[in-house]
């Protein structure tokens, strides 16, 4: 609202860059009266808003329907990262000593990272791995913090998991960085991800990336030979998936190897700031 105020007023363009909306983190349930306050100025915004910014196909089609945006106002610019950022310069020595503190040599090492909420689908991949270890030895690694955590703990006693599923906080800088390179699978189990950046990181550090087919984990995993897509909710494809990679070394080191040179390809700022620097360009013409 104050971008309008002062566009008006210097008579520049406003650009509203969108990164997830109210509609669908709530997946459409406006019960409050704030989350209702907040949509309909999303809506103003959609309509008002010289460009629309959005960072993902999926966030793009929230605008478009949902806000009833104009599509020829609206242009998707990703996400970026700094792919050297997630690169080891540890020696190969100290790394491993570092995943020993995680997962044995023998063992499959899967790994998540992200908020402990609602929409990014723990259960799923909880549920998913209680099959999965019943006939591959490994161990599932949960790293951040949020809303459900005590409710995750319980559901992993419940699946009298405790020995397998570990809970390690919110982790950040080098360490989170490791847990990124020593791990064989990452999974991005989300019902709803606007972007999925977490995703981008981990395929940056060398890991196979399994992800829902939601949000902007599909332009991000935009063929299978970059990584993993299963239905959002499905316990059943998830576990197929992972079983797959867990048996095919080749093939997770196939994937791991193609999803770090697409993430450098199409996901380093150097590539997305000139997108950027080219819609602020065209809104000023």
């Amino acid at each position: 609202m104050a971008a309008e105020h002062l566009a008006s007023r210097w008579d520049v363009p406003h650009i509203w860059t969108v990164h997830d909306t109210v509609h669908g983190k709530r997946f459409g349930n406006l019960d409050s009266p704030s989350d209702k306050t907040v949509f309909e100025i999303e809506r103003w915004a959609a309509n008002i808003a010289s460009r629309i910014v959005v960072n993902s196909r999926s966030v793009e089609t929230e605008i478009l329907q949902t806000y009833d945006g104009l599509k020829e106002r609206v242009r998707i610019v990703h996400c970026g990262i700094f792919p050297d950022r997630f690169v080891s310069k540890q020696a190969i020595e100290r790394i491993a000593e570092f995943r020993a503190l995680l997962a044995s040599r023998d063992e499959l090492l899967i790994t998540y990272v992200g908020r402990l909420d609602v929409e990014k689908g723990i259960d799923t991949l909880i549920e998913a791995f209680a099959v999965l270890q019943r006939r591959v030895r490994a161990k599932l690694v949960i790293v951040g913090d949020g809303d459900l955590v005590d409710t995750i703990r319980e559901h992993i006693q419940t699946l009298n998991l405790e020995h397998l599923v570990t809970l390690h906080g919110y982790l950040m800088g080098e360490v989170l960085k490791h847990i990124f390179v020593v791990s064989d699978i990452h999974v991005c189990p989300s019902y709803y991800e606007p972007f999925g950046i977490v995703a981008a990181e981990a395929m940056a550090a060398g890991a196979a990336v399994v992800a829902s087919d939601t949000g902007g984990l599909r332009d991000i995993i935009s063929t299978p030979t970059v990584g993993r897509l299963f239905e959002p909710h499905n316990v059943e494809r998830l576990t197929t998936i992972m079983l797959e990679l867990s048996s095919d070394t080749a093939l997770r080191k196939k994937i791991a190897i193609k999803g770090s040179k697409h993430v450098r390809e199409h996901f380093s700022w150097k590539s997305i700031a000139s997108k950027a620097a080219r819609v602020y360009q065209e809104a000023i013409k």
